[in-house]
């Protein structure tokens, strides 16, 4: 384990490790071979558990990433429509907390190689941000006033889209930054 680990994979080491000692007590007994083969078995399973674990962060960051300024469009909308600038300061603001905040937390979870992830995350965050807000659009127009119910691609990527050209950017200048970071070590 690396000094990058975040503290949960530490945590879930440590639980798989207290676990593989209780198992090798009660039902080893004096043998370390099966012991040891046992320890080898838990040890990649909580690999796994560590790589589903960036993917499950990375999913939901990305369904964040989304949801929180479609959210603050679709209720600020009625009350602020005839102030459109102050509307798309609100959903910025949404959008960029959110964004950082993931981008923080899965950075967390990431070792080596800090602008290929941002440059993957980006791209992931960015594209499950246009086809989930897409297909909110032409699903649920009313969700998604701005766009109405005539949605095309075209009037979705100049009414919201843009806004999230901004996330690659920042797991992109994250990643950037981290890669330096390390390499100066």
């Amino acid at each position: 384990m690396s000094p990058g680990s975040s503290a949960v994979e530490r945590a879930i080491l440590q639980v798989t490790l207290v676990e593989h000692e209780a198992v090798n007590r009660e039902a080893v007994g004096s043998n370390p071979t099966q012991g040891a083969a046992i320890f080898l078995e838990t040890f990649k399973n909580t690999a796994i558990i560590t790589l589903n674990m960036r993917w499950a962060i990375a999913l939901i960051c990305g369904f964040l990433i989304w949801v929180v300024p479609a959210t603050i469009d679709s209720l600020l909308y009625s009350y602020m429509s005839s102030l459109m600038n102050i509307l798309d300061t609100f959903i910025l603001v949404g959008l960029l907390t959110t964004a950082i905040a993931c981008t923080v937390r899965y950075f967390k979870t990431t070792e080596n190689d800090f602008l290929i992830e941002g440059v993957e995350i980006g791209a992931l965050w960015f594209i499950m941000a246009i086809a989930l807000g897409f297909i909110t659009a032409v699903i649920f127009p009313a969700y998604i006033p701005r766009v109405g119910a005539e949605a095309t691609i075209y009037t979705f990527i100049m009414g919201i889209g843009v806004f999230f050209l901004l996330v690659p950017t920042i797991t992109i200048a994250f990643g950037y930054i981290l890669e330096k970071k390390m390499l100066a070590r």
